[in-house]
């Protein structure tokens, strides 16, 4: 049985007070979340989210769009419920404190409360699983593997199949 002090019981257990739900990873989502756990934050998130997009655009790649998403859902994870919000406040607010030992202790437990929040933001079911059900997903395709020698098929007169290897 965990403790109320493990850090495990972060994903493993329901928490006693919510401020709101998890939400998808999606920009509406996210941002309908943050107006509950801190709507102080409503312009950081727009401005963020402008720079993900410009930054797409530049790269022609969608990894700042993810990466913005699952940067605000971590943080969201943390705001809306109090227990990691205090662990949070306590890790930043020591983060550059007097005593060695204390700013260490405090850089540990950031570093705790950042990776519980991600991995229960990864737990949560992607757009697949909402679509399909889990025990639903849809088989990879498969993928046809060409034989190994098949510019040699023309002149050999032997066509060999991808699983008699070369022929």
């Amino acid at each position: 049985m965990a403790s109320e002090d493990d850090p495990d019981t972060f994903l493993d257990q329901e928490p006693q007070v919510q401020l709101t739900a998890r939400p998808e990873q999606m920009s509406a989502a996210l941002r309908a979340a943050l107006t509950v756990v801190a709507p102080d934050r409503l312009a950081e998130i727009q401005r963020t989210k402008d720079a993900a997009f410009a930054k797409a655009l530049e790269w022609q790649s969608l990894s700042p769009v993810r990466s913005w998403a699952l940067a605000w859902a971590r943080d969201i994870e943390i705001a809306r419920r109090p227990d990691p919000v205090a662990r949070n406040s306590w890790a930043k607010g020591n983060l550059e404190h007097e005593d060695a030992d204390v700013a260490r202790e405090a850089l540990r437990e950031l570093s705790a409360v950042l990776d519980e929040a991600l991995k229960a933001v990864h737990a949560q079911a992607g757009p697949w699983e909402y679509a399909f059900g889990a025990e639903k997903l849809p088989a990879p395709p498969r993928r046809y593997r060409w034989p190994v020698r098949a510019w040699s098929a023309r002149a050999t007169g032997h066509y060999a199949r991808a699983d008699e290897g070369e022929g």
